[in-house]
């Protein structure tokens, strides 16, 4: 089928378009597409110059028959009329939503991830120390502050979180909760304070007291250093409770072999059992016989494992007075 004259690409209207492949005004697109493979047979996988012409010829005549070529031109002129927003149509940024929201819901992650760091790097530069409670429990920071307070620290920080641990009490464990757990820990805290339901499964994010743990209770008072004892945790003993956490969440073929860790027991803190001295802290288990016990141990970020020392001693002391 060739062209008797110049055609006018430019502006040929799909009628023409249509009758120049020999279709009627209704073709559809399969009888435009069985036209056009036709017409181009004979044309394609050829290099000549004259061949390349015929093919981007009927190329066009193509999406001009389709109608792709009039609804691009009607995109580009409601483009050409409409308002932007930095470069961009209303149309376009909320199809660009529609498919990166995904990624801005990362970036705002970042930021607030970002954000958060900034801020509890603020914060550390202005408190003189730092102490995390956690575990299900809830804590008024009150009393604990204010021991803090006397023994000499200006902006002592006391700060909980709400973590649930594997249990056989239904509780379900909330993952926020644990990154900013998590998170809390990155801030280098001096003291960790848990129930004793929960601080297993943070084993490493403990000092070894053993090395420190006579000079401790020698500052006990005779009151305190009657109640509370040394506890002790190894290696293998982290990795079961890893394993119990990993089949809490579901996982049941990812278990770590305690075998292969060591079995030499490291002191993670000291233990309060006394109720009251519990209460008096301002700390309230919130599992359902309703006590507990804490432990009191120094994390293992500490930049001041001397002063974190001192504070332990101090907080013991103050839950017998």
């Amino acid at each position: 089928m060739e062209e008797k004259k110049e055609l006018d690409l430019e502006n040929m209207t799909r009628e023409e378009a249509l009758a120049y492949m020999g279709l009627g005004p209704k073709a559809g697109i399969k009888a435009i597409d069985d036209r056009f493979w036709k017409m181009t047979k004979q044309y394609r996988g050829k290099d000549d110059p004259e061949s390349q012409r015929k093919e981007e010829v009927y190329a066009a005549i193509y999406e001009i028959a389709t109608g792709h070529r009039d609804f691009q031109r009607q995109q580009e002129e409601e483009r050409a009329n409409s308002a932007k927003y930095f470069g961009k149509t209303a149309k376009e940024w909320k199809t660009w939503f529609s498919y990166a929201w995904y990624k801005i819901l990362i970036i705002v992650a970042a930021v607030a991830v970002i954000a958060y760091f900034v801020f509890s790097l603020v914060s550390n530069l202005m408190v003189d120390c730092n102490v995390v409670v956690f575990g299900l429990l809830e804590c008024d920071n009150t009393y604990m502050t204010q021991v803090l307070k006397d023994q000499g620290r200006k902006k002592p920080r006391v700060s909980s979180i709400m973590l649930v641990v594997p249990n056989e009490e239904g509780k379900v464990a909330q993952d926020a909760y644990t990154e900013a757990f998590n998170a809390m820990v990155y801030t280098d805290p001096d003291v960790l304070i848990s129930d004793e339901e929960s601080y297993p499964y943070y084993f490493t994010a403990f000092s070894d007291l053993s090395a420190i743990s006579d000079g401790i209770i020698a500052g006990l008072s005779d009151k305190a250093r009657a109640d509370v004892v040394p506890v002790y945790m190894t290696e293998q003993d982290f990795v079961r409770y890893a394993n119990k956490v990993l089949r809490f969440n579901g996982i049941t073929d990812m278990d770590s072999d305690p075998s292969e860790y060591s079995d030499t027991p490291v002191m993670v803190g000291l233990k309060i059992s006394d109720p009251a001295a519990v209460a008096r802290l301002g700390v309230k288990s919130l599992w359902n016989d309703g006590e507990t016990t804490l432990l009191i141990g120094i994390c293992g970020t500490s930049k001041d494992p001397e002063a974190s020392k001192n504070m332990i001693t101090a907080i013991i002391n103050s839950a017998y007075e």
